[in-house]
């Protein structure tokens, strides 16, 4: 009995970690990235999520954008777009304001509907560099 106790509660905490781990894969996430010089796009591979595939559209926001050394702050906006796990460009640009009070909804292209692994790519509005708090969800 005892050894059976000692199994059950064993698999119930592999279980447990299993599914804490899986949820944050959809969970929404939020960070602050640096934004390259000269309206570069930065790496979608850094901001990796997933989608469940039941929406046609992901969701992104800008909660702040300023600029690295301090001083005047004149960024009030950053732009995004959605990749597929190879790279491939499945959504349109779609402009972020510092000023919005909600996410914004980013549609996912025709064809691409069936993707589960993306990543959102940033970048500036200006030809400075800056830093941006953003959170992103693949839902």
């Amino acid at each position: 009995m005892k050894n059976k106790m000692r199994k059950f509660l064993m698999i119930s905490a592999a279980i447990s970690v299993v599914a804490a781990n899986s949820l944050c894969c959809f969970a929404s996430m939020r960070e602050v990235i640096y934004i390259y010089a000269n309206k570069a796009w930065d790496e979608a591979d850094y901001h990796l999520t997933t989608r469940t595939m039941k929406y046609s559209d992901v969701y992104a926001r800008n909660h702040a954008v300023y600029p690295t050394t301090g001083g005047f702050d004149t960024f009030s906006s950053i732009w995004v777009r959605v990749e597929d796990g190879y790279g491939m460009v499945i959504s349109n640009e779609t402009q972020l304001l510092e000023s919005a009070t909600a996410d914004t909804s980013i549609p996912i292209n025709e064809g691409y509907l069936d993707k589960s692994m993306i990543g959102f790519a940033f970048r500036g509005n200006s030809n400075n560099e800056a830093y941006a708090d953003v959170s992103y969800d693949g839902r």
